[in-house]
């Protein structure tokens, strides 16, 4: 009886805010014209910078022209081939973000310093495949720059570019103000 009450009450609420104009959910029409796009993934404490463990310093480095006192330099990756979470666009349903945790071989690594400051590292890799035991290359490459927003060490920000290392990258505010 209660059951039936409760349902019943909930029934004549749904209808008492679809006749008053608002509707209580989007119809399906609607959220299929939601677009999906996301410009960074956050994770508390931090990420796992793929390839930093073991990676090793080269003599190659890059300045900036455009902004004095940020420089980047290439390090030889560590461990190169290492799991980590792939987020897109589901294909299949707009407004749907996929998620995997896939096999990655870090293609380039390079740290990203503001006077010696280090705020984020940015990792071209590869995605993998695993079949019969074997890692098959998918035959694309992926530019994510991981950044510490807020200078505690946490490289907790994980956004993916598009083009080239040198023209995605921003510096934090908290590495300016230094």
């Amino acid at each position: 009886m209660t059951k039936t009450l409760l349902l019943i009450l909930v029934m004549r609420a749904t209808q008492a805010t679809t006749h008053a104009g608002a509707s209580p959910q989007p119809a399906l029409s609607d959220r299929a014209e939601t677009r999906c796009g996301f410009s960074e993934v956050f994770q508390w404490d931090g990420w796992k910078i793929p390839g930093l463990r073991g990676a090793s310093q080269t003599k190659e480095r890059y300045v900036f022209p455009d902004a004095p006192g940020v420089t980047a330099s290439r390090l030889v990756p560590g461990r190169s081939v290492t799991k980590l979470p792939i987020l897109r666009c589901a294909s299949s349903s707009s407004g749907r973000i996929e998620f995997r945790l896939r096999y990655v071989k870090v293609l380039e690594l390079w740290r990203c310093e503001y006077h010696g400051r280090v705020f984020a590292y940015a990792a071209e890799y590869e995605p993998q495949v695993m079949e019969k035991g074997i890692l098959h290359p998918l035959l694309e490459s992926v530019l994510v720059l991981f950044y510490d927003l807020d200078g505690t060490g946490e490289f907790a920000s994980m956004r993916y570019a598009s083009g080239l290392l040198f023209k995605a990258l921003d510096v934090p505010d908290w590495v300016k103000a230094k």
